[in-house]
């Protein structure tokens, strides 16, 4: 009984999640400029819907961004160094940017990392350097 009351609950959520994808398009669709900004960052593999609406979303269709460096930029995702004289520390990725994005992101570059030989032989490149970091892949969609 409580299997399949949690099937039903299940394929309810899954219905819930169709209707918003086709109501969210249907929003999208009603600017073209908008539209146009989704489908071209749908062609990129690893991104789908939500996500290019969620990248459109948060940098408000890239009318501020003029180039990679502030997309990167504004993301979070530039490289911080800690060095101070002599003393060489880690680098690691800055974060003081939009988080959502950085989130957005995660998904899309492990998926890069199974499709795409060039980003599995750089993320096994890293996963070398580094095998004790936890959150190795974390500089493939940085």
């Amino acid at each position: 009984m409580m299997k399949q009351m949690k099937e039903e609950q299940i394929e309810f959520y899954k219905h819930q999640l169709q209707r918003l994808r086709v109501e969210l398009l249907s929003i999208a669709k009603q600017d073209s400029d908008l539209y146009k900004k989704i489908k071209k960052l749908e062609t990129i593999p690893g991104i789908g819907l939500e996500t290019a609406i969620i990248l459109v979303s948060e940098t408000n269709g890239f009318q501020l961004i003029r180039n990679i460096r502030q997309l990167v930029s504004y993301a979070g995702l530039d490289v911080s160094h800690n060095e101070s004289g002599m003393y060489k520390g880690k680098s690691k990725i800055s974060k003081k940017g939009n988080r959502r994005i950085r989130q957005a992101l995660y998904m899309p570059a492990m998926a890069a990392i199974r499709s795409n030989e060039k980003m599995k032989q750089f993320s096994d490149r890293i996963n070398e350097k580094n095998p004790n970091v936890k959150r190795k892949s974390i500089s493939l969609y940085a």
